[in-house]
């Protein structure tokens, strides 16, 4: 299985008594899958949040300047965000707020409708998300 073993190369190395699945029947491969994909999202979300920490910002704050950064020009609504973040509305309203205040993200009205509120990046959020791509910026490897 080519997928497996993709998936086992980027997994820590499993010894003797690790608890790591190691069924193969095909009704329990993807659940399998599944749960190595989560492993290893579990130790992304380890990097993002250390690689967070050197601008002052939370994992979950880096994650939403990452979504500002791809939107389009207008920015994205609240509600948007939540989506695309899958996180909650009030998760979200706290996230822009904290961002918003610290000058990383501004609040626009929409054309149209001056109800919706859409978020994007302010310079500041702009620059740290240029640090955060450019190659040159030295990184402290995980441990």
């Amino acid at each position: 299985m080519a997928n497996r073993t993709a998936i086992e190369g980027s997994l820590p190395s499993q010894g003797a008594g690790s608890p790591m699945l190691t069924n193969t029947e095909p009704a329990a491969s993807w659940i399998e899958s599944a749960v190595r994909v989560l492993i290893c999202a579990r130790g992304l979300r380890v990097r993002l949040a250390a690689e967070a920490t050197r601008f002052g910002l939370a994992g979950t704050e880096l994650e939403l300047l990452w979504a500002c950064a791809q939107a389009p020009r207008q920015g994205y609504s609240q509600g948007e965000l939540a989506q695309i973040l899958a996180v909650s509305p009030a998760q979200i309203s706290g996230l822009v707020e904290r961002l918003c205040a610290a000058g990383l993200l501004q609040c626009l009205a929409a054309e149209g409708d001056r109800r919706l509120r859409l978020w994007r990046l302010m310079p500041a959020g702009q620059a740290i998300w240029r640090m955060l791509n450019d190659d040159s910026n030295p990184r402290e490897e995980a441990a």
